[in-house]
């Protein structure tokens, strides 16, 4: 539930980031940003989360903390809920030193999660979906669709929207990997029209015919298909790496993402003058089948267990 809050929530940025860009000035946007994030400050004043507070052995501050951000339930069920947590926690740990070394991340059960973490995290980019998220105004007006381009990116951002709330319902139902699968390769379905499109425009096809419709509906397509891209791979994570690991690995993860969309952003548009809009098309298109098929034979399915028990099971087939 709470990735699901999260994921509606950064599509509601997004959203509401299309607006601001669309309709204000140039220079109040920043303003609008920094209020944002002045706003944001306020959650350093949030407690620590008690998985945190167990991990470093604060038990009173992780009770206290676990009833702040479960107050809404009985009482009863959050002292059952936080004795199930601390149970769980200090066995995954009861083995393991508290500081994190390089020997915790030698495990192949360990080894395994951060590929997997990694692929789906960098699918991400890789897949285009930040890169068209980043330059959807200036691909819809390649596109030369007689729409406003802003007007196209905020029904892109709308449609994101409505995707990913539905997906959400879905989830638990479907699981993890079936849905990841779903998204790359609907993904790579609403690419190829896309590619093609912009493909017979640079050799000079008449496309006009299309323009009004096809450019729109491929990229509905992306933003319907797209929201398990970004997402799932986030669920993922918090339910295949060790809980002593999970803070450091998430550290590396986002890092590494990071250093990868700005590289993105900085190669992207000479990539276009070079080699056109269409082969970087194709190139996003060819990553969601080769991270379709990954998903397929390396990703283990998580629907139905628990965090713990995830790890557990790992650890036992590498023992075997």
């Amino acid at each position: 539930m709470l990735g699901s809050i999260l994921g509606i929530v950064d599509c509601v940025a997004m959203l509401m980031g299309a607006i601001v860009g669309a309709y204000l000035p140039f220079y109040t946007v920043p303003y609008v940003h920094i209020l944002l994030a002045g706003i944001s400050l306020l959650f350093i004043f949030f407690p620590e989360s008690p998985q945190y507070l167990l991990l470093h052995k604060k038990i009173p501050e992780a009770q206290q903390s676990h009833n702040f951000y479960r107050n809404s339930m009985p009482k009863e069920k959050i002292t059952e809920e936080f004795n199930r947590l601390r149970e769980s926690i200090v066995d995954s740990t009861k083995n393991t030193k508290e500081v994190v070394t390089l020997k915790d991340f030698k495990s192949p059960s360990t080894v395994k999660a951060l590929v997997i973490c990694v692929i789906t995290f960098t699918g991400r980019q890789a897949s285009g979906i930040g890169t068209i998220l980043n330059f959807n105004g200036l691909i819809f007006k390649e596109t030369g669709m007689e729409m406003n381009h802003n007007l196209g990116t905020i029904i892109f951002s709308i449609v994101q929207l409505i995707s990913f709330f539905t997906m959400s319902l879905y989830v638990d139902k479907f699981g993890r990997r079936i849905q990841l699968i779903g998204s790359l390769m609907g993904t790579f379905v609403s690419y190829i029209p896309i590619a093609g499109y912009f493909y017979a425009q640079s050799v000079g096809l008449n496309v006009t015919a299309l323009s009004s419709w096809l450019p729109l509906v491929a990229f509905s397509g992306v933003a319907i298909f797209s929201m398990g891209i970004i997402h799932t791979p986030s669920i993922i994570m918090t339910e295949v790496v060790p809980t002593k690991l999970r803070g450091t690995v998430v550290l590396l993860i986002y890092l590494i993402t990071r250093v990868q969309s700005i590289l993105v952003l900085q190669f992207f548009l000479p990539l276009i003058e070079k080699f056109g809009l269409h082969t970087c098309i194709f190139a996003f298109a060819t990553w969601t089948i080769i991270e379709a098929l990954f998903v397929f034979l390396y990703v283990p399915e998580t629907k139905g267990r628990s965090v713990d028990d995830i790890v557990k099971n790992l650890v036992k087939k590498t023992n075997k």
